[in-house]
């Protein structure tokens, strides 16, 4: 025999009771204290900070057309840079024009005496140097001597060569060729130039050579350097 319940007692009954509690309980339940609220706040704020320090994002809104402006100034001040570096390598090595650059002139040496008869000639001693400056003539050249210049014969002057040195003789004599097939004779005030490297101060006898492209030994008391 099954006992029946009352209907106060019955599944349905009990189900009803229980969620009408249950609304009533969501109803009535008081808000939480402010306090709790305070900190609840706190602990939000704490962790947005730290989520920011942690992955680099700052806290503080920053303008993108700001950014770009930075970024562009920083390009602009890098090219300039740039530029005024290559401007200081330039300037620390000057390049040398070619308009600088002095060719070597010939020397002459005078080896007799001339007296111009023309207004436009330069007169000559033995052993002055001269600078040819137009020798498109063959028989009278034009240069300058000093502060002077003007026309003279060609065949009055011999090239010299660098640092070579020239002599005056200051005796007549006979010599015999460097090679001994044939005789030099040297006249008193005749210039010679000497032949390869220069003599040592204390030599007694110099290698020289005349105008006729002879060469002797001459004994060194008898030339004077000019």
């Amino acid at each position: 025999m099954v006992a029946a319940f009352p209907a106060s007692h019955s599944p349905k009954t009990r189900r009803k009771r229980l969620s009408a509690r249950m609304k009533s309980f969501s109803l009535d339940a008081p808000d939480p204290p402010k306090q709790l609220l305070g900190i609840d706040e706190m602990t939000k704020k704490k962790s947005s900070s730290f989520t920011n320090t942690c992955f680099g994002q700052p806290n503080i809104p920053v303008s993108v057309n700001a950014t770009k402006k930075k970024f562009v100034f920083s390009l602009r001040s890098t090219s300039l840079e740039m530029e005024d570096s290559k401007r200081r390598s330039r300037s620390q090595s000057p390049q040398i024009s070619p308009r600088s650059k002095k060719k070597e002139t010939d020397i002459y040496v005078s080896l007799y005496h001339f007296r111009g008869k023309e207004k436009d000639d330069m007169d000559l001693r033995p052993g002055y140097r001269v600078t040819v400056t137009n020798s498109s003539d063959p028989d009278w050249w034009k240069g300058k001597c000093g502060s002077r210049s003007g026309y003279f014969p060609a065949k009055y002057l011999l090239k010299l060569q660098k640092f070579q040195r020239v002599y005056q003789v200051t005796h007549t004599m006979n010599l015999t060729e460097i090679d001994g097939h044939g005789g030099m004779r040297l006249h008193k005030d005749q210039i010679v130039l000497a032949v390869g490297d220069p003599p040592e101060e204390e030599a007694t006898v110099i290698h020289v050579k005349a105008a006729n492209n002879k060469e002797a030994m001459c004994p060194s008391q008898f030339l004077t350097e000019v």
